[in-house]
């Protein structure tokens, strides 16, 4: 594909899209998840895969080949609704974030659970300094901005690898926000490049890329699903065996990862509308970080940022988990 032909084809991507997935007739919830999947497939549209464009050292090369999100691909005003910056040909994406706010007399107020020390430690996992964000890109942006390195919709971040995690992988964001009453926020945001690889089984995700077996502390879940994304409350998971969540990761890290086109959906929007998300998990790690997934009706997990493609869990333990949510 010539660089005029995926001009025309991100050209023909529908602005409407994310809208019209906001509108449909699902919980509040589900309808952000839908209109997040919007921005990606309208981001992706029309892309082709190259080799160049694949990450070939460290991971696995075999399975679905995700589709690279080429900084050629990024030039329409959809991108500048998705968090990201670019290194090295890579496009990297938000996936969770830690933020503490840090009042004027030096006391620090939590969030989202994270307090002063479980700040401090996620701090401790930054590795090397690669620069600061451009924050160069907004709706207006034209190609050639996509294609300076840490070009990003993020101003002034300090860009670091994270330590124990492939930069190929994961990269960190870090900023500090100072309020009109002196307080001082301060925020740490992974990074994850999830698109330009190839994924055949859980393994290439939880164990080669997350790092989760046999570094998990804790497991919470929610069943809140009315609000917004990470609204709710999470509650630790009980009457279920770390023998029993050992298994389960077992079991996910040996399933497949599938296309949710191949499987009969027209794209990940008609996924999200037709099968239910049953609940939330999150793991939490012995290095302080936090991995969550969508277990969805019909025995899959689905993780931010891999739109089309979830697990397919083959695992009687998928059930007795959602059990012990109840």
């Amino acid at each position: 594909m010539t660089g005029k032909e995926l001009l025309d084809k991100i050209g023909e991507a529908n602005p409407e899209l994310v809208e019209a997935a906001g509108q449909k007739s699902v919980g509040n919830r589900r309808k952000k998840w839908v209109a997040m999947a919007a921005c990606f497939c309208v981001v992706a549209a029309g892309i082709g895969i190259t080799s160049s464009l694949l990450s070939r050292e460290e991971f696995n090369t075999n399975g679905i080949p995700i589709p690279a999100m080429s900084t050629e691909g990024l030039d329409n005003p959809m991108a500048s609704m998705i968090t990201l910056v670019v290194y090295q040909d890579r496009v990297y994406t938000w996936a969770e974030s830690y933020i503490i706010n840090v009042n004027n007399d030096g006391t620090i107020q939590p969030y989202d659970g994270i307090d002063g020390e479980k700040f401090a430690q996620i701090e401790s996992l930054r590795g090397e300094y690669i620069g600061k964000a451009r924050g160069n890109i907004s709706e207006y942006s034209n190609r050639q901005e996509y294609e300076k390195d840490l070009a990003s919709t993020l101003g002034g971040a300090e860009i670091y690898t994270v330590q124990g995690y492939s930069p190929l992988f994961r990269l960190c964001a870090c900023w500090e926000t100072l309020g009109d009453n002196g307080d001082t926020e301060k925020n740490i945001m992974f990074l994850e490049n999830l698109n330009g690889i190839f994924l055949e089984t859980g393994k290439d995700l939880l164990e080669d890329r997350l790092k989760i077996p046999g570094r998990w502390t804790k497991v919470e879940y929610q069943t809140d699903l009315g609000g917004g994304v990470k609204d709710g409350e999470y509650q630790t998971l009980e009457g279920v065996s770390s023998q029993q969540i050992d298994e389960f990761i077992s079991d996910v890290c040996r399933s497949p990862f599938i296309d949710v086109k191949e499987e009969g959906w027209e794209s990940s929007i008609d996924f999200f509308e037709e099968c239910e998300t049953l609940a939330y998990i999150r793991f939490t790690l012995e290095d302080g970080t936090r991995i969550g997934f969508q277990m969805i009706e019909g025995g899959y997990l689905w993780y931010y940022g891999l739109d089309e493609y979830p697990i397919k869990v083959d695992s009687e333990l998928f059930s007795t988990i959602l059990q012990a949510f109840s």
